[in-house]
């Protein structure tokens, strides 16, 4: 698949109001970018979030990067027209907790995966 044909299928599922896509990259700064730029197509803001760096832009407090499960509860905190873009959230998501905050956080709503 393109990139052009990929943004065009992320497009489409955020409009959709997919809760959760992923996204595997080796590219990470390049599709940080293309995301930053679809976010302002699409008139959202974007919040990138790593465990060296925290959340860009912060929610507030000293900017100290959280513990992953506590930036996933701050998210309901931000704008509900935001995006998030969580990097290095592998290692949450394998653990017992880290699924069952996603899963909370999702309700009844499924996921979808989106491999580029």
């Amino acid at each position: 698949m393109s990139t052009a044909a990929a943004i065009d299928d992320l497009r489409l599922r955020i409009l959709s109001s997919y809760p959760l896509l992923i996204l595997r990259t080796y590219e990470e700064q390049r599709w940080e970018e293309l995301l930053a730029d679809l976010a302002l197509e699409l008139e959202r803001g974007l919040v990138t979030w790593s465990v060296t760096g925290g959340a860009r832009p912060p929610m507030g407090g000293d900017g100290a990067p959280p513990d992953p499960l506590q930036f996933l509860e701050q998210i309901e905190r931000y704008p509900s027209d935001h995006l998030f873009l969580l990097k290095d959230l592998h290692p949450v998501s394998g653990r017992a907790s880290g699924g069952t905050e996603l899963r909370d956080m999702l309700g009844a709503t499924g996921w979808r995966e989106a491999e580029r």
